[in-house]
């Protein structure tokens, strides 16, 4: 994990100490930011990665040789078999809300380690699980924790301060802002770490677009909201 990253650390490990990206700056001193554990977001992703570091460390079934994983496009799935126990984990890595077929190694209760919730799975039929873009779940069939968010629901709409739409675009994004007293920025970088564009925003704005224009290549993208108060970011694929 890059420093921070537990915590959903905002700068590329190319940061420069006067903040532009740079290869050469690989090795450069990053900014600190022990504040990160006070945003309730960055919170749940640090407990996130406590949660996995417990169970791949107390489970043999997370250092298996025997699996198979099917990470082809956007829905992925991979299947942990072990003597003492099985595990699935699914993920949407779309940018928009889809449902998953999702055929478990037996029937049975399988339980959710970041909801706490569990469901019985079918006999020779899988089970379709509908997935917020970006949602992640694991599932076993020993109950190994009783979760660490309270509704999937009410976390995902947390992140729902910075909103772009239409993503994928066809030719801009429209980006809606929280709005601010003061000067916030937006900054654009592709996703090799370079600033690709950067543009203050006057206080009390909650609109901005972004137009790539033909100078800008198709694929992943991370668009920046720096305020006083917090930084916001939000992925976006460019076809």
């Amino acid at each position: 994990i890059w420093q921070f990253g537990e915590m959903g650390y905002d700068f590329s490990i190319n940061t420069c100490e006067d903040g532009s990206i740079d290869q050469g700056c690989r090795t450069n001193p990053k900014p600190i930011h022990w504040e990160y554990m006070e945003n309730v977001n960055r919170k749940h992703l640090h407990d996130v990665y406590a949660e996995l570091i417990r169970v791949k460390k107390e489970y043999p079934v997370f250092s298996t040789t025997d699996f198979t994983m099917s990470v082809g496009g956007f829905q992925k799935q991979i299947f942990l078999n072990h003597v003492d126990m099985n595990a699935v984990v699914i993920g949407n890595f779309g940018m928009t809300e889809s449902t998953m077929e999702v055929s478990f190694q037996h029937i049975g209760y399988w339980y959710d380690l970041f909801t706490g919730d569990s469901l019985m799975a079918g006999d020779f039929a899988p089970e379709y699980i509908d997935m917020q873009a970006g949602e992640y779940r694991l599932y076993t069939d020993v109950k190994i924790g009783d979760g660490i968010v309270t509704a999937v629901e009410e976390y995902y709409n947390l992140q729902k301060e910075l909103l772009v739409y239409p993503n994928p675009p066809d030719n801009l994004f429209n980006i809606i802002l929280p709005e601010t007293n003061s000067i916030s920025t937006v900054e654009v970088y592709s996703a090799d770490g370079r600033l690709r564009l950067s543009e203050q925003i006057p206080a009390g704005t909650n609109q901005w677009q972004w137009i790539p224009g033909n100078k800008i290549t198709r694929g992943m993208y991370f668009i920046r909201h720096i305020d006083d108060k917090q930084i916001r970011t939000q992925k976006v694929i460019l076809k």
